[in-house]
């Protein structure tokens, strides 16, 4: 027998330990350990007891929250101690798949080599039974059963119920959204199920919405509210002073959906609700709650088949535009399009100066060349990004404005002639047709930039730089016309 000095890896207690064996007891705890880890703790120069003790205790209540950052963190901070350590290996593998880097999950599933106790290794294949990817099916099969067969079909028996389960969490149009408190489930279930048996398709966020993925908490949540047809919620005292609920019905005036307000008790309305529901009517659901789940199913059906028909909400209901609640879209889109069609702008706007500078100085082919290339880059703008930027990000509706679109109606016409004019003539055309496409920037430039119907003084200096252009190039037309009797 060789005894060794070592310290208890779960509380710090100082013992020997009988370095044959693999697995000791410790007297303080009763806790079982990896001798070898207990052996290599006890070599640390400085003192970490306290601070390992610290650490496991961290990493526990980090994975009943799910915070992977921490969770890897710490895990690391355990590793850097006991590099062997069973449990933070684990879990720092975990963290890791959740936060993107699935190579670290997939070698440890592919290491059978390890140092734990009985307890450890029951502890972590309690969780990967539940919370494994789904994808790594065949590699935690086989590493569950090469240490417990009997888990093994436990495993596969999960395995089909997660999968199933995961249609819940499927990001798909739905007919309607059910908000409430969690006080008010029952209820909410109740309400559910009358009208999932009739037919429709609802979301709710205690079978919907995916557990444990806190980092996307409120994404899911509204990606799931966009993708619904109408949005229900559970009135009651609770849900209105309820933080969540308020956020979520700002949520539905954002993307402008049906509301109907399902009234439980007969608490007064708080300012926001009775903002939010003015010239709305209540479902009442207190008075006669029977009465009030046949009325909501008539509700609802008259909204899904008022927005089949129409495409819109019904005659007298309220859309609301007040957002007192903040909130900050992630999408970063619609600006990067803002600078890009600015950007353009502005560099047409120049080079239509130069075309005017060259076009007073010179009569020759070189003006009216610059001209033509300014007129090639606003073609191609507009062709290729009038419906990406302008109809869908800015509301500016194409087929309603006929004089902005297609400019290769106007262009193919203007090179036409040009062939078979003089050369004064088609600097002439040219000039108007730049001088249209100026006043054409400008205005979708006030639309994009949102300074209708007036142009903050902060604008007008950009607003002056296209408009100029446009301007002079009527005036040198206008000039050319009557200077050199062109008609």
């Amino acid at each position: 027998m060789k005894l060794s000095r070592a310290i208890c890896t779960n509380c710090g207690y100082g013992l020997e330990v009988d370095l044959d064996s693999k697995v000791g007891v410790c007297p303080a705890c009763q806790s079982k350990f990896v001798i070898e880890n207990a052996v290599h703790l006890n070599t640390v120069e400085v003192d970490k007891t306290k601070e390992l003790l610290n650490l496991r205790r961290l990493l526990r209540e980090s994975v009943k929250v799910f915070d992977d950052l921490m969770i890897q963190k710490i895990a690391t901070d355990i590793l850097s101690i006991i590099p062997d350590d069973f449990s933070a290996a684990y879990y720092r593998a975990f963290a890791l798949q959740r936060l993107g880097k699935p190579k670290y999950i997939k070698a440890f599933y592919e290491h059978f080599d390890i140092k734990t106790t009985d307890d450890e290794l029951s502890s972590i294949l309690e969780h990967i039974l539940h919370h494994s990817d789904l994808r790594d099916k065949e590699m935690v099969f086989n590493f569950i059963n090469h240490f417990d067969q009997d888990r093994s079909n436990e495993f596969l028996r999960l395995f089909k119920e997660r999968a199933l389960k995961e249609d819940d969490y499927a990001l798909i149009p739905r007919d309607v959204f059910i908000c409430h408190r969690s006080t008010d489930q029952p209820i909410a279930d109740k309400i559910i199920t009358i009208l999932e048996r009739d037919g429709m398709l609802c979301w709710i966020s205690s079978r919907n919405l995916r557990p444990n993925d806190m980092d996307n908490y409120w994404t899911n949540i509204e990606e799931a509210l966009r993708a619904c047809k109408i949005f229900v919620v559970i009135s009651s005292q609770d849900a209105m002073l309820s933080k969540d609920v308020q956020f979520e019905m700002e949520l539905a005036i954002k993307y402008n959906k049906p509301k109907i307000e399902y009234k439980i008790d007969d608490s007064s309305h708080t300012s926001y609700f009775k903002h939010v529901f003015e010239g709305v009517k209540w479902v009442d659901g207190y008075t006669n709650q029977d009465s009030g789940y046949a009325i909501i199913k008539t509700r609802v059906n008259e909204l899904l088949r008022s927005i089949k028909k129409n495409d819109h909400p019904p005659m007298g209901h309220v859309v609301n535009e007040f957002h007192p609640i903040k909130y900050k879209a992630k999408d970063r889109t619609e600006k990067i399009y803002k600078i890009i069609y600015v950007a353009f702008s502005i560099i047409l706007a120049l080079g239509t100066y130069l075309a005017i500078i060259l076009s007073w100085r010179d009569y020759s082919v070189i003006p009216v060349s610059v001209n033509i290339i300014g007129l090639l880059i606003i073609l191609w703008i507009f062709e290729n990004y009038s419906d990406k930027i302008y109809k869908k990000r800015f509301g500016i509706r194409r087929k309603k404005i006929l004089w902005i679109m297609p400019p290769w109606l106007w262009f193919i016409p203007t090179v036409v002639l040009a062939y078979k004019l003089e050369q004064l003539e088609m600097q002439i055309i040219i000039n108007v047709f730049q001088a249209y496409l100026c006043i054409v920037i400008l205005y979708i430039n006030r639309r994009i930039l949102k300074s209708e119907p007036f142009i903050p003084i902060k604008h007008a200096p950009y607003y002056l730089l296209l408009l100029t252009p446009a301007i002079i190039n009527m005036l040198l037309g206008i000039y050319y016309i009557l200077a050199f009797q062109i008609l």
